[in-house]
């Protein structure tokens, strides 16, 4: 981790405040904290509302019980947002060059449900500049753009400027004083 943060501040001049990974293990949150990271968008918790994630104690013969929420804030990441399901090619895997109007029905759809029903909703689309930024698909990623800033109250951001917006109301100051509880409780003999 300093490596790489070492890395950025050498050669781009900036340290990255957000971090998304598709593999992270039991101590990414404590690794981000630690190197102060503002925010995490890999643990796919919740698809439109950004939240502070907890820790979890998993236990056999009880319920598992919450423990301490992170001071990284978890924003929204979703594969129905995603476009590489729909639209990447992996060799003896998925075979990708699906449909643009099905990408683009599904971002919609998902746009009018979080516009809809989700208050204050951060709606997260991850697009790939070798997938999405094809020249067949920049029609449906400018529709898409348009559609959704036809919207009252939309705000087009960064990950980093929506997350600097973030203030914590009274039950995430609670949460992030709690029990440390986490991990896996040993299994019963």
């Amino acid at each position: 981790m300093e490596r790489a943060l070492l890395t950025y501040q050498r050669k781009l001049g900036i340290r990255p405040v957000g971090y998304r990974n598709w593999d992270p293990s039991e101590y990414t949150l404590d690794l981000l904290e630690e190197y102060g990271f503002r925010y995490d968008s890999s643990l796919m918790a919740r698809d439109l509302e950004v939240h502070r994630p907890q820790r979890w104690q998993v236990r056999w013969n009880e319920a598992s019980r919450a423990g301490r929420s992170s001071s990284v804030l978890e924003m929204p990441v979703s594969w129905s947002l995603d476009d590489w399901p729909g639209l990447g090619h992996e060799p003896g895997g998925q075979s990708g060059f699906g449909d643009p109007e099905v990408w683009l029905r599904r971002h919609k759809t998902v746009f009018d449900f979080a516009y809809e029903n989700v208050q204050n909703a951060c709606y997260s689309a991850v697009v790939h500049p070798q997938l999405a930024g094809q020249a067949v698909m920049m029609p449906y990623v400018r529709a898409l753009l348009e559609y959704i800033s036809g919207h009252d109250g939309v705000w087009f951001a960064t990950l980093a400027d929506a997350a600097e917006c973030w203030v914590d109301d009274e039950e995430d100051l609670r949460q992030m004083e709690g029990p440390d509880y986490r991990g896996v409780e040993p299994k019963p003999l």
